[in-house]
């Protein structure tokens, strides 16, 4: 999920990200995994903005990330 959110080749808006997020939960994925180390907080900052936004039940989707060390 992280490359949907301005990592390399990423989307440049929010709203083509959220067309992204959209599309791939419209079509049955419920996992969305991050990294803050690849988009430096962005990718979790902006999908739980999404999500606020989608309103979707919060049993639906499961959402993973990962922690750099160096924090």
């Amino acid at each position: 999920t992280w490359t949907t959110f301005g990592g390399m080749g990423g989307c440049s808006s929010e709203e083509t990200a959220e067309a992204v997020v959209a599309l791939a939960y419209d079509s049955g994925i419920n996992v969305f995994d991050l990294s803050e180390a690849h988009s430096g907080h962005r990718a979790e900052t902006q999908l739980g903005r999404i999500l606020l936004r989608r309103c979707w039940n919060r049993s639906s989707y499961v959402v993973t990330t990962k922690i750099y060390w160096n924090t």
